[in-house]
């Protein structure tokens, strides 16, 4: 079980702490809460955003197609 996660989500929140961060407690643990307000301030990176996953996955779809069909 991680200690720590990092969960990403559209919402609205009426409080005071717009465009800060702020602690809540509950559920067995203590959460975060950042509010932007700013399109795209609380996006994720995908592998497609660095060129060496992207190469790396490519060698590997072509290593697995190589295996599959040189069987055959």
């Amino acid at each position: 079980v991680p200690e720590t996660r990092v969960i990403r989500t559209c919402g609205y929140d009426e409080s005071n702490y717009k465009g800060r961060c702020y602690q809540r407690g509950g559920f067995g643990g203590r959460q975060e809460v950042c509010s932007c307000l700013t399109d795209k301030c609380n996006s994720a990176t995908t592998i497609f955003n660095k060129a060496g996953h992207l190469v790396l996955m490519l060698l590997c779809i072509i290593g697995t197609a190589v295996r599959t069909f040189a069987g055959n």
